[in-house]
């Protein structure tokens, strides 16, 4: 879904100034395009994908007629929300963000339309989402121009070039805390905020599209009533009962987002760059991605299937266009080549993962100039 990245000017800010990475990426193309020659297979979403498709948007309308005119206890309901918000979630793990990089279709129509019915419908924005997270797509861990570094802004530390501020100190205390209204953040308040930028990551917006603003707005509205207006009415319980129902059913949405999302490129085994004053980075690109990124659990038959292939990154990020249903095959590749190549490749648990996240905000929040991995 590239299509969003529409702006009426586009300019370069960062770049990589190629270096030599010992065949490391024409070798992993090679094996990953006789991957699918061998298979018979395209790059795009194949059966599994389609059923994936299906079964979230099911699952989504499912449990929310479920909430709505099931039979339930409050305590019941509340689970069924909180089981909503985790599938709201999901639904863009597997279908919004393979939309957003054009992986799951030819037709970029399709996968706009899929991405637009599977991002805008839980809250979020699909062009907003195009924006901020293909521009800094290939810059991951680059300050200046890797929007998530500062989306916290000063609350919360997490790039070495930050300055380092007293409170800091207990941000491996508080983040956590923080990190569990994510989702409102992103809902409510970011989507707004990214319109009012000019620069966003590594391209310059001169002007969004009228129809955007538009279909922010209306999209907001509607996620506002079926979220918060239709329970009011339909439910049998007092407004606040519903509103903590919504707020509980947002934490939860919170916690999986950060929890999937954090560990994956923001760890001090992990490496962080700025560009310098020309705007080049003076690392080899493909090699860079392995030393920014980490995989967590790539084996596992149930992050591939729920975590739409977030769990293994590494390939995401060198194969952007490729649909996730391939990555977990494709990381076995990519960890074949990478050794033979002597290209370093990181994986952990989840929970070491998770605890790794944790353990770099503490060291974060404590050392002015961290000397973080940097190969």
């Amino acid at each position: 879904m590239n299509a969003p990245i529409s702006s009426t000017a586009f300019e370069e800010h960062f770049a990589f100034v190629e270096g030599d990475d010992r065949g490391f990426y024409k070798a992993l193309k090679v094996r990953v395009n006789q991957y699918f020659k061998e298979t018979g297979q395209s790059p795009y979403a194949n059966g599994r994908m389609v059923c994936k498709i299906a079964f979230f948007f099911a699952a989504f309308l499912g449990l929310y007629l479920a909430i709505i005119f099931g039979r339930f206890s409050g305590i019941s309901k509340l689970g069924l929300a909180i089981l909503f918000g985790w599938v709201s979630v999901l639904m863009v793990f597997n279908i919004g963000h393979d939309a957003a990089h054009d992986a799951i279709s030819r037709d970029p129509k399709m996968n706009c339309l899929l991405g637009i019915l599977s991002i805008n419908l839980v809250g979020g924005n699909a062009y907003i989402y195009g924006l901020v997270h293909n521009a800094p797509h290939p810059f991951p861990n680059v300050s200046g121009v890797d929007v998530t570094l500062d989306q916290a802004g000063v609350l919360i530390r997490l790039s070495p070039t930050m300055p380092l501020r007293s409170f800091h100190r207990y941000q491996h205390i508080y983040g956590p805390l923080v990190y569990l209204f994510y989702s409102i953040f992103l809902i409510f308040l970011k989507d707004f905020r990214i319109f009012q930028r000019r620069r966003i990551g590594n391209i310059t917006v001169e002007k969004h599209p009228p129809r955007e603003y538009v279909v922010l707005i209306v999209s907001k509205l509607i996620y506002g009533a079926y979220a918060i207006v239709v329970p009011l009415y339909a439910l049998q319980f007092p407004w606040w009962q519903v509103l903590a129902g919504f707020c509980c059913m947002q934490v939860g949405m919170g916690l999986l987002l950060t929890v999937v999302l954090q560990p994956v490129h923001l760890a001090s085994d992990l490496s962080f760059e700025q560009g310098d004053a020309n705007g080049n980075i003076h690392r080899n690109w493909a090699i860079y991605q392995t030393e920014a990124t980490k995989d967590f659990s790539p084996a596992s038959w149930f992050g591939s299937f729920f975590l739409g292939g977030l769990n293994t990154h590494v390939i995401h990020h060198l194969f952007p266009h490729v649909c996730h249903v391939h990555y977990r095959s494709l990381t076995r590749v990519l960890r074949q080549t990478a050794s033979t190549y002597g290209v370093p490749y990181q994986t952990e648990s989840f929970l070491s993962a998770v605890v790794a996240h944790w353990k770099f905000l503490k060291f974060m929040g404590r050392h002015p100039k961290p000397h973080l991995a940097k190969r």
